[in-house]
């Protein structure tokens, strides 16, 4: 159910502003999620949590921490830490998450905060493309594709499914 509407005027740059800082405070977050997972995880501490935890994987599960998210943050961390806690920047995690494979130094580091910081998503993303050695959107020719069909019935996509067939169902 939505609240009821009230008729105050809204202010677009204060409230984008607020975003960008919110956004900033979910990848500090997720910063500091991971800078504690990892001091557990190295530690070897997670053994300490409860007797019946062998691993780090069984500590997560423990925390209810699910372990792509427990992984996502301590790279995020490992790679982006001293360059994102030096600035607290309105960085969206999903952005740094896309340019883990490639970050190698403090330098990549920095450049790929800038540019998440700086491009729009559509940009970005191309940026990334290309830095992985892949056609970006524009250079594309777009001859390499694949026809899907969706299923009216249940919804599924299929992949290459005769037409004729994919409207009988």
């Amino acid at each position: 159910m939505k609240p009821a509407k009230k008729s105050i005027r809204i202010d677009i740059h204060t409230l984008t502003t607020e975003i960008q800082g919110l956004l900033g405070d979910i990848t500090n977050s997720f910063m500091q999620i991971g800078l504690r997972l990892y001091t557990v995880k190295e530690s070897g501490k997670f053994k300490e949590y409860a007797s019946h935890i062998e691993t780090f994987n069984d500590y997560l599960k423990e925390v209810n921490v699910a372990r792509s998210t427990a992984y996502a943050c301590i790279s995020i961390y490992e790679k982006f830490g001293a360059a994102l806690l030096e600035k607290k920047s309105p960085v969206e995690f999903k952005r740094l998450q896309k340019a883990l494979p490639l970050v190698n130094t403090q330098a990549d580091a920095e450049d790929w905060i800038a540019k998440a910081e700086s491009m729009p998503l559509d940009g970005y993303e191309d940026a990334i493309r290309a830095a992985k050695g892949l056609a970006t959107r524009d250079a594309c020719d777009h001859k390499e594709v694949e026809v899907w069909v969706k299923c009216l019935k249940c919804g599924k996509f299929l992949r290459d499914a005769p037409l004729d067939t994919a409207n009988e169902a």
